[in-house]
């Protein structure tokens, strides 16, 4: 605060003259200068010559500038500098202590108890804070000078830079102050050491369930800031934890720890049959699994586990019909799948952790598997053509996600990603069989049944029987130019494509493609799509643990090629009631062979992630349509209004002038925060820092061309990320030419 009271001081004078002197006379007012705004031209004057050769050059070279001269010499003392004071403003500081104690009682009407010391310190701490910071200190004294729990985060995040800002003095009460918050005797340490040691104790302390709140208070707040993140997992990560005759289970619920999360998912994992143990730790793990700074710290699956212990399996018996299999999978089991598939991305190598869950969810599976295929011959695939049906059914400007591999489980985290923001219908479909790339795509792009194995053909038929204006475009390569196309058709083959080529070491990749597929499902939505679809051709399966002995083996006669998931077989075969067989018409091979497990046949090759099975993982894909929301609630419109003018520019810099409406439809109309995006061939290569702008006014911004003849710039609200206009900048290099030819 004293920085604030400092520079209206300096700004009364110099709003009036232009040189103002200070004089601080006892020598404790050198933190001083440090407040005097850039804007001021400063000179430091200690005797004669100084003031002489200060005098000379601010009468040669800052005539016309506003200058502030500060010296420890007593006004009587001054001699060159001694006019300035007369004839401009001086502000003469006898002593810096009365200075700030009289500054408190002028502007706060209070008084203040404090030594002459304490109070030059609290002075340098309290630039930067608001008047609440003396406030405090007049009610509770020197222990507030230094408030720990604000002043720690900054310290413990770049501790010589934050001992640089303050002098010695200053310096060793901090220490000191801190050391005895510790509560722990004061010892003369290194910055870096006392904030490791400092760390490791507000850490350490969630080693207890019972935390001191002051520790815990430093630790919430350090945990939820994006600014302090980064030290904090340094400190964890530097963290020895001995947990020799500790109880791992009598800690805080939102302990930084992964090494105890891993003690107790192993613990869990050993005892999962035993009911009366995995109850008794159930609260725990919800506690845990509810814990926001536990999150923001570690990611671990813990909602994963209590989805597969707490797992109702009993309705599966209820199950009568195709019907009813299909609703309980698409309501109930795809959350066990998802919750299998996260256990399996993080723990697959860990086989004492993985096996029970793995055992317990096929347990549930094999269940919910016999009553799937005893109404499979209900089982009807419609993803024919589903394509062409979204494009025919004249909903505006739509976007079409066609994933190959995107499961139904996999959708519905994306949907869960995006349903805040818009309207969701979410759907499902049946795809072919065999659940294969080559079949399914070619049914999705192509009504006739005929099957094509290049992909671009496949594109070309889409394009030849339907007349609209239709683009195809890989998903990754969704930009805020990708807009000018009624249809749009955006391939994405990452789950597929990583998924075969690394099997389940692919599982890493996999939150990332979901991600993926949200943030461009709503970038589509910004850019001016009235709906965007997101299909796929199958979904997949997921083997886990895989002994040879769980390699399901057959012996046909014949022609025969087999595939993890499925057989194909040139002549009809002696089968048992453990597999399902399907006539087919691929050339050669007549049929088709499955297993009633998500178990794989033996055949060459690795083995984790497949598909081409007639399991509902495989079959049931999404159907999903995403609309933007509709809202009482109207923005202020704003767009490019000299657009004409950017179409031809002079010269190397250009001005974008933004207009906004009147903002008649109320409060939220009143302003908007919008970006431009600036765009060469497509590939944006600058963003502008967010503009602010007014109901019925005009903001005018220059911008430069950078060696480029051609811009495409685009209008986006900040928030939404929304797009509100665009326009093409062009130079017009041919009248750069006028009166030199």
């Amino acid at each position: 605060m004293i920085d604030k009271w400092f520079k209206a001081d300096l700004n009364f004078i110099l709003d009036k003259k232009d040189r103002v002197v200070i004089i601080c006379v006892d020598g404790n007012g050198d933190f001083l200068k440090e407040l005097i705004p850039n804007n001021y031209v400063v000179f430091a004057t200690e005797n004669d010559i100084e003031e002489l050769e200060a005098k000379y050059n601010i009468e040669k070279d800052h005539k016309e500038d506003k200058v502030v001269i500060i010296t420890s010499r007593e006004r009587s003392k001054l001699k060159f500098m001694r006019e300035y004071c007369e004839t401009n403003g001086c502000i003469e500081i006898k002593k810096i202590d009365n200075y700030i104690s009289e500054k408190i009682f002028r502007k706060l009407n209070k008084n203040i108890q404090l030594l002459p010391e304490e109070l030059i310190a609290a002075a340098k701490v309290s630039i930067g804070k608001n008047e609440d910071y003396w406030l405090n200190i007049i009610q509770k004294g020197k222990d507030s000078i230094f408030d720990i729990e604000k002043e720690i985060l900054p310290f413990l995040d770049d501790p010589k830079s934050y001992s640089k800002k303050h002098d010695a003095d200053v310096g060793q009460q901090f220490f000191e102050k801190l050391n005895a918050w510790l509560d722990r005797d004061f010892v003369e340490q290194p910055p870096e050491i006392l904030a490791r040691e400092a760390a490791h104790i507000i850490i350490g302390s969630l080693l207890k369930s019972k935390v001191p709140s002051k520790f815990l208070t430093v630790y919430n707040a350090w945990a939820d800031s994006n600014r302090y993140e980064s030290s904090l997992s340094e400190y964890i990560n530097s963290f020895k934890i001995s947990l020799d005759n500790q109880n791992v289970w009598n800690v805080h619920m939102d302990h930084p720890f992964s090494k105890i999360d891993n003690i107790w998912l192993e613990q869990i994992s050993n005892n999962l049959q035993n009911e009366t143990y995995v109850a008794d730790k159930l609260e725990i793990i919800k506690k845990r699994s509810k814990s926001f700074i536990a999150a923001k710290v570690l990611d671990f699956c813990w909602q994963d586990v209590q989805t597969i212990i707490e797992f109702d399996e009993t309705p599966i018996q209820n199950i009568a019909s195709f019907d009813q299999a299909v609703n309980y999978y698409t309501k109930h089991f795809y959350k066990l799948d998802s919750a299998i598939r996260h256990l399996y991305t993080n723990f697959l190598n860990n086989k004492s952790i993985i096996k029970p869950f793995q055992e317990k969810y096929e347990n549930i599976l094999l269940q919910f598997l016999d009553k799937w295929f005893m109404y499979f011959k209900e089982y009807k695939e419609n993803q024919t053509g589903l394509i062409a049906e979204i494009l025919n059914s004249n909903q505006g400007k739509t976007a079409i996600i066609v994933g190959d591999g995107i499961s139904y489980e996999i959708s519905q985290s994306i949907v869960e990603k995006i349903r805040p923001k818009f309207e969701i219908e979410n759907n499902y479909r049946f795809g072919g069989i065999p659940s294969v790339t080559l079949y399914n795509m070619s049914r999705l792009y192509i009504s006739d049944n005929r099957i094509e194995e290049v992909h671009k053909k496949r594109e070309d038929y889409l394009a030849d029987n339907f007349k609209g204006n239709i683009t195809f475009i890989n998903l990754e390569d969704v930009s805020y130019s990708s807009d000018n196309s009624q249809y749009l058709i955006c391939s994405c083959k990452d789950i597929d494509s990583i998924g075969e080529k690394m099997q389940q070491k692919a599982l890493k990749y996999f939150d990332s493609i979901e991600e993926l597929i949200a943030q461009k499902s709503d970038q589509l939505l910004s850019i001016g799509y009235d709906n965007v679809y997101i299909v796929s051709d199958h979904g997949f399966v997921l083997t886990g643990l895989l002994a040879e002995s769980d390699k399901i083996e057959v012996n046909f006669e014949g022609k025969v090629h087999k595939g993890e998931r499925y057989i194909e077989t040139a002549t009809k075969q002696n089968t048992t009631n453990d597999l399902i067989e399907k006539e087919f018409n691929n050339g050669e091979y007549k049929y088709l062979y499955f297993s009633k497990t998500i178990r794989p046949f033996k055949s060459p090759g690795v083995y984790g992630y497949a598909h081409g099975g007639i399991s509902p993982q495989e079959l049931i894909i999404p159907f999903i349509k995403i609309s933007k929301t509709s809202s009482s609630i109207k923005a202020l419109s704003v767009v490019i209004s000299n657009k004409d003018d950017l179409a031809s520019v002079v010269g190397d810099s250009f001005e974008i002038v933004l207009k906004s409406n009147s903002g008649d439809d109320g409060l939220f109309s009143s302003e908007r925060k919008v970006l431009l995006l600036f765009l060469e061939n497509g590939k944006q290569y600058n963003t502008s820092d967010i503009i602010t702008i007014e109901s019925n006014s005009v903001v005018k911004k220059e911008y430069h061309f950078n060696k480029k003849n051609q811009i495409e710039v685009i209008l986006i609200d900040a928030k939404s990320k929304e797009t509100l206009d665009k326009a093409v900048i062009k130079k017009d290099n041919s009248r750069n030419l006028d009166g030199l030819l």
